[in-house]
């Protein structure tokens, strides 16, 4: 299966007064509808775009140990099984699985207030089928994980109310496991001068905090 992109137009309701900053927008589950009902009795990865993929290969092969399930999803945090992180998740096509996103989807678009993973962990248990979560020392989120680790997936957390706090936070976290020189043209010159700037006071051994003070 090839990714699903949308323009940043898409997701141009975010950050409402209130309540979390992805309520309302329902493009997750409308992919994930569409899909399930295109690819019958297969599994399908339903993940974000901030996440940090390590040893793909062996990933790949640590996956199939829960294809006996309907519905896996990675842990909130490690050893709770009884709340699910949304952003990265394996589910099989199957009549059940298509009844059960449909019916969320429904519910998310006529309740713009509700925050998706909220309510499917509220929605979960109720679902019929076989149902589990990935281990929460090789899949886990950002401030759970201790550098030099082994891991397969990470998701980079935000803790801002703004759309530029929290890119900047998922930059620094990214910064941490990837050389971010290559990709200095997709940066704006002053967020790029900025995170060097943060690496030369708070983390003086990181490479970036050895360039310039403009970022060269």
């Amino acid at each position: 299966m090839t990714p699903r992109f949308f323009p940043q137009s898409a997701f141009s309701d975010l950050y409402k007064e209130g309540g979390h900053f992805m309520a309302g927008n329902c493009i997750k589950f409308i992919v994930l509808v569409e899909e399930l009902r295109r690819h019958p009795g297969q599994h399908i990865l339903v993940t974000d775009v901030d996440l940090i993929i390590d040893r793909p290969t062996e990933l790949r092969a640590y996956l199939e140990s829960y294809k006996h399930y309907d519905i896996t999803y990675m842990q909130e945090s490690p050893g709770k099984n009884d709340w699910n992180n949304i952003g990265f998740a394996m589910i099989k096509s199957t009549e059940d699985t298509i009844r059960f996103y449909s019916q969320i989807l429904e519910d998310l678009q006529r309740n713009p207030d509700l925050h998706d993973q909220t309510y499917v962990n509220e929605r979960c248990p109720f679902y019929p089928g076989p149902k589990g979560c990935f281990e929460g020392t090789v899949i886990l989120n950002s401030n759970y994980y201790t550098m030099g680790n082994p891991f397969y997936v990470i998701q980079c957390l935000c803790s801002y109310d703004t759309y530029e706090k929290n890119m900047w936070e998922k930059l620094v976290s990214f910064a941490r496991f990837y050389d971010l020189e290559p990709l200095k043209s997709f940066i704006p010159e002053d967020v790029w001068e900025t995170l060097v700037c943060y690496h030369q006071q708070i983390k003086p051994e990181h490479p970036l905090a050895r360039l310039g003070p403009t970022g060269i």
